[in-house]
């Protein structure tokens, strides 16, 4: 579950579908405005536990066992669905996960307190990581990648992510 704004993309592992040719990957995508039902429904009791969850979906989660497998048969259901059956399985399914304790984030806290969607050359920096993780990304090549000094590209990556630039060997 990944909440509003959070930077992501959709990659199959091309190896793991090489070993697997029978498989077909499938992908359901849900997007809803958080606000659909009006803003104070959230502070009603009965909903506080999906507002809670959503506030945590900004740091994107990964649900496994068996709320994955629960929550899994519900979206498949919720897809079949029409008008308000519709909206009563996305509910249904919020509830389910808001619950779960099988469940991971997939960014860290400070991820979030330094992302900023309008900054262009933080997302051209994630993009390209993301499109050449399989590689090396030595410091001269990320930071011509948008045109800065290596040094200068350093100070913005600390700044932006508090956490200093290393390239993983691939």
């Amino acid at each position: 579950m990944l909440g509003e704004n959070l930077p992501h993309t959709i990659q199959r592992d091309k190896q793991y579908y090489e070993n697997n040719q029978p498989q077909v990957p499938q992908i359901l995508i849900i997007q809803f405005d958080r606000n659909f039902l009006g803003d104070s429904i959230w502070q009603k009791t009965e909903f506080l536990p999906i507002a809670g969850l959503l506030k945590k979906a900004a740091r994107g989660l990964q649900f496994s066992g068996t709320v994955a497998d629960k929550a899994a048969s519900i979206l498949l259901n919720m897809a079949e669905q029409k008008g308000v059956r519709r909206i009563l399985q996305l509910l249904c399914v919020l509830e389910e996960i808001a619950f779960s304790q099988e469940v991971n984030y997939l960014s860290s806290p400070g991820f979030l307190q330094h992302s900023d969607e309008r900054d262009n050359k933080i997302n051209k920096v994630y993009e390209f990581m993301i499109n050449n993780f399989r590689e090396d990304i030595p410091l001269e090549k990320i930071a011509a990648h948008v045109f800065l000094s290596q040094s200068a590209f350093c100070r913005y990556f600390k700044n932006k992510t508090p956490k200093t630039y290393s390239p993983i060997p691939g």
